[in-house]
């Protein structure tokens, strides 16, 4: 009876840690990319996963795209079509999402003119982290900079040489779009303000505005 009590203990106790490992597993995070290699140009978004929500997935080839000429997506078309995203039990047209699933154009031409893989990626994580600044969002972008980074972009034939040739404005273009969910974990900062109150309330031994994680010297705040 020991050896069986014992052996139900490491069954639930494995049963647990395997729950909650799937739990941790969860996909948060949704990413839509695309590469354009005539125009050198790199279209992503990313979204949170809320079920029931929006669904911000786009997959597909040929899809035509406009642009604001500073990097804003302005337009998405596929097969002569408004391309369209779930929302709820209503299809809304793209740009009518209050910027959830908004795309942006990245060129990866480097500052000698040069495109290869290593280009387009430094260009997504630059573009990617002034978005998370922007956002308000804590956290690394390795979670979503490994799609890219594992992609054939600026690779082969996709690859220039250096050239003094200045990169044009692109306006539009056309491009094959992927959809990826992934785990990233990341919090707003919103929710760590949030959390560092509760630990302290403002008392200069607690975890408040003093010199702890709220916005003084500690890991608040000034970090981000």
């Amino acid at each position: 009876m020991r050896m069986r009590k014992g052996l139900i203990g490491v069954v639930v106790g494995l049963s647990m840690t395997v729950a909650s490992v799937a739990m941790a597993a969860v996909d948060d995070t949704r990413l839509v990319e695309g590469f354009d290699s005539d125009n050198n140009t790199l279209l992503f978004g990313w979204s949170e996963i809320r079920e029931g929500l929006i669904d911000c997935s786009a997959e597909g080839t040929g899809y035509t795209y406009l642009t604001d000429g500073a990097g804003a997506v302005t337009g998405l078309t596929g097969a002569g079509q408004p391309a369209t995203f779930n929302l709820g039990l209503v299809e809304v047209p793209y740009g009518q999402t209050s910027g959830a699933c908004d795309l942006q154009a990245v060129g990866v031409t480097g500052p000698q003119g040069q495109v290869n893989h290593g280009q387009v990626v430094s260009s997504f994580v630059r573009a990617l982290k002034e978005q998370f600044r922007e956002a308000g969002i804590s956290g690394g972008v390795g979670c979503l900079v490994r799609i890219i980074s594992h992609s054939d972009y600026g690779k082969g034939d996709q690859q220039q040489a250096p050239t003094v040739v200045d990169p044009a404005v692109v306006l539009t273009g056309v491009v094959d779009l992927n959809t990826h969910e992934t785990n990233c974990n990341h919090r707003r900062s919103s929710d760590v303000s949030d959390q560092s109150s509760e630990r302290g309330n403002g008392n200069s031994e607690a975890r408040g505005n003093g010199n702890g994680n709220g916005n003084g010297n500690g890991n608040g705040k000034k970090n981000r």
